[in-house]
């Protein structure tokens, strides 16, 4: 069968826009998740020019909002590990990425953003001077400054002569490991410029550093300290972002008995109906732990709420141990191990295996008991957490549904915020790449990641778990009408709790006796509930309400036969209220 790259020819590159399509081509971009601005006529033309021949280039997404564009080109390269291309327009389309641009980057998923700039000529000196009063408004002093803090490198195309350069550059600092979005900017005239390429060789993505292995000493120490504990704890995040990572964290947690948390997950890494698997919380098992195990992860625990024993061994293995990003981390570790967990982890296995003795086998198989109660303690609280509330659904109820239905394969996306705990535990995912997060923590990435994802998966289903205020955030009418007119059908499953509970949380935590607590005043209620379902049926979506614990079910499933049938849907469950 013949690929895509053979079917189309190659783009004849006669101008400045047309060497950007053909580049991104060339360094496997597929879809570019574009929301224009009369910065871009040149792009228009080529995009038209290469319809009307059959060239190849990237396929536009048109993206009704900007935060629904980048939302979800991320779960496109979370989902596929390859990083598409999100167009906007000069500063305002640029601030409009919002949080959107600290979701990627904290996240550590490559997209390529490329943004226009005001017309640098305003008196037709060149094709592409400024013919708008926008123009002249949305010349901004430093454009890069709006995005700088959060990308890896943002860059402004100075000729048409180097954009093939560029844009392989940028695309190389985008893949290489901690990955992450990159910033590039260019006005009308040099997209509209004539230009020749040198020579027609098509060149694939620059290489980058590949995966690496930590130092061997430190492997052997971390292999001593695993193979003498008496109550190791594992806690990881986004391990499961490399997907071959995970059955080798399986292999080592089922050798030693290594019960695994997954505090703060935004992916799948180690299957969550395991035996060894102890949810999402890790405030539990720290205090008891003599050696924890940290593998990729920002934040496993907040010192100011627990902490490990001071006589407990910490180790930290990550792609990046230091996180230099981040202005003040207050994780400390005995032993920080900088290197690729998929290759670091069967290492790691095979120096455990060469120590391993009766004495350790003993303490695994008393462990193994152990963490066999720990489970039995979880199964019975979460079964109390499933039952209905005063007559109301709770948030465990809707995660424990799902996780029956769905099968094995289906993606579910997790913007359930304060309930995330038991999206994550409940669902039953057990594969790797069926579960993901923004990384982040900017609200609205729900809705755009699942036109994302499901344009990367077509033939699985595609789930979100969306509370109230991210649905809200996340441009809704934008990703439901992309999701329309693409075919890309999804389910939405809406928390409603009508109002942000992690407000409140945090309120609680700080003032547990406070006026807002003896009031139930937190600033945070969204009473009187909008219908956010019909949000999304205005969209061309099918919708439901649903109120009643014995209704969820069927109603979920009726949601789910749409999304088959080619329509995306929308299920609001009216849970518990803040």
């Amino acid at each position: 069968m013949q690929t895509e790259e053979r079917v189309q020819q190659a783009i004849p590159v006669e101008t400045g826009a047309e060497e950007l399509l053909a580049t991104l081509w060339e360094q496997g971009v597929r879809y570019i998740f574009a929301n224009l601005g009369t910065d871009y006529p040149a792009l228009v033309e080529a995009f038209a020019r290469a319809r009307a021949h059959g060239y190849a280039v990237p396929t536009v997404i048109i993206c009704q909002h900007e935060i629904m564009a980048l939302s979800a080109a991320q779960a496109y390269a979370q989902v596929t590990r390859q990083p598409q291309a999100v167009f906007v327009h000069v500063d305002v389309g640029t601030a409009n990425l919002g949080g959107t641009v600290h979701n990627a980057a904290r996240g550590r998923v490559p997209v390529f953003i490329f943004a226009g700039q005001s017309p640098w000529t305003t008196r037709g000196e060149a094709l592409g001077s400024r013919t708008n009063p926008v123009q002249f408004i949305q010349d901004a002093p430093d454009q890069a400054a709006i995005v700088r803090q959060y990308v890896k490198w943002a860059y402004e195309i100075k000729s048409p002569l180097t954009i093939r350069q560029v844009v392989q550059r940028g695309m190389q600092l985008a893949r290489a490991e901690p990955a992450g979005p990159v910033y590039l900017m260019a006005a009308r005239e040099p997209l509209a410029a004539r230009v020749e390429r040198n020579g027609a060789t098509r060149r694939p993505a620059d290489a980058v550093p590949g995966p690496t292995l930590p130092d061997e000493a430190a492997l052997q120490q971390a292999a001593e300290w695993l193979v003498r504990a008496e109550r190791p704890l594992v806690v990881t995040a986004y391990l499961g972002r490399d997907p071959a990572a995970v059955p080798p964290l399986v292999a080592l947690a089922e050798r030693l008995a290594l019960p695994v948390v997954e505090q703060s997950a935004y992916h799948l890494n180690f299957p969550r109906t395991h035996e060894l698997h102890l949810g999402a919380r890790v405030a539990p098992y720290l205090p008891q732990a003599d050696v924890v195990f940290v593998i990729d992860h920002d934040v496993p625990w907040l010192p100011a709420v627990v902490n490990p024993s001071p006589q407990a061994k910490v180790i930290h293995l990550d792609i990046d141990p230091v996180k230099a990003g981040m202005q003040l981390v207050d994780i400390p570790a005995d032993l920080r191990m900088q290197g690729t967990s998929a290759l670091a982890l069967p290492r790691l296995l095979a120096l455990v295996e060469a120590r391993l003795d009766a004495a350790a086998q003993a303490r695994i198989d008393a462990r193994r008991a152990w963490v066999a109660e720990q489970r039995e303690k979880l199964r019975a609280a979460r079964a109390a957490a499933q039952a209905p509330k005063d007559g109301q659904i709770t948030a465990a109820m809707i995660a424990a549904t799902l996780g029956r239905i769905l099968p094995p394969s289906a993606i579910v996306l997790d913007e359930s915020v304060s309930n995330a705990p038991w999206t994550l535990s409940l669902t039953a995912r057990t594969e790797p790449g069926t579960y993901f997060g923004s990384g982040g923590s900017s609200l609205g990435w729900g809705v755009g990641a699942a036109v994302g994802a499901k344009l990367a998966a077509p033939d699985r289903d595609v789930v979100l778990c969306v509370g109230d205020g991210a649905f809200v955030f996340g441009e809704p009418t934008a990703a439901f009408w992309a999701a329309r007119r693409y075919g890309v059908p999804f389910l939405a499953v809406i928390y409603n709790n009508v109002g942000w509970a992690a407000v409140k949380n945090a309120a609680l935590d700080q003032y547990p006796e406070g006026f807002a607590q003896r009031a139930n005043d937190f600033t945070a209620s969204f009473a009187p509930s909008s219908d956010l379902a019909m949000i999304a049926a205005a969209a061309g979506a099918y919708s439901e309400r649903v109120s009643d614990p014995g209704e969820l079910e069927a109603a979920l499933e009726r949601g789910l036969a749409e999304t088959r049938r080619g329509r995306a849907a929308a299920i609001e469950v009216a849970i518990v209220p803040i």
